[in-house]
């Protein structure tokens, strides 16, 4: 296996195992992170191999864009599992996206939040 042939320059990866707690049961998930530096922001890729339950596989990438005042943040993911398959399955990912959806909202504010914290500590510094 020649991994990687052509890693984009500035690129940082690792790989490590997470424990997790999901549906009350313990979760073991092989993680494969990759994250560089882009354009003044930064791009981020994220890929769980191996999941001992709950789901298949998931893939996500994201990126953190300076405009003019501020950043973008961009984020998309995808998630496999036989969970939502067969009878009901289009109405059980109906439910799930909307469930990931509001979580990652709030996600999402809670790093703006801790950003914007940040930022008011630093300016009292001066």
């Amino acid at each position: 296996m020649e991994y990687p042939k052509n890693k984009p320059d500035g690129a940082e990866e690792s790989f490590f195992w997470v424990n997790s707690i999901i549906d009350d049961k313990p979760t073991i998930a092989l993680v494969h992170r990759l994250g560089m530096p882009q354009v003044g922001g930064y791009v981020y890729m994220e890929r769980h191999f191996y999941i001992s339950r709950s789901h298949n596989c998931l893939q996500g990438i994201g990126a953190a864009l300076p405009v003019e005042y501020g950043a973008v943040v961009l984020y998309a993911t995808r998630t496999s599992t036989d969970q939502v398959s067969g009878f009901g399955g289009s109405a059980k990912r109906t439910i799930g996206n909307k469930i990931m959806g509001g979580r990652m909202a709030e996600n999402f504010e809670r790093a703006r939040h801790i950003v914007a914290t940040a930022k008011e500590l630093d300016m009292m510094k001066l």
